[in-house]
């Protein structure tokens, strides 16, 4: 049979070790809302990211755009340009 002190140690540590359960179900119930937090932003930030790309996506289309009309554009000035020295040209010729 069990004396009263080894009985006793046995309690604290029966004790202890009930503490220490409790302890880590509340920090294990803790880290699951906080797993819940992150998965909720991680779900936000996955849709702002692709929002963020889809733009990115049309900025670059626009960009390529823009390109390609400043390349007309300077094509456009250039023609013109030559037209208005054959006009000069012809004026001189014509004498007006």
């Amino acid at each position: 049979m069990m004396d009263t002190e080894t009985f006793n140690q046995l309690e604290a540590r029966i004790g202890q070790a009930v503490t220490r359960i409790r302890t880590l179900s509340e920090e294990r119930t803790r880290l699951a809302a906080r797993e819940e937090e992150l998965e909720a932003q991680l779900a936000d930030l996955s849709g702002r990211n692709r929002n963020l790309e889809g733009e990115l996506g049309e900025l670059r289309e626009v960009n390529g755009d823009r390109a390609e009309f400043e390349s007309t554009r300077q094509e456009i000035e250039r023609r013109v340009a030559g037209l208005l020295e054959r006009f000069a040209e012809l004026d001189e010729i014509t004498g007006e």
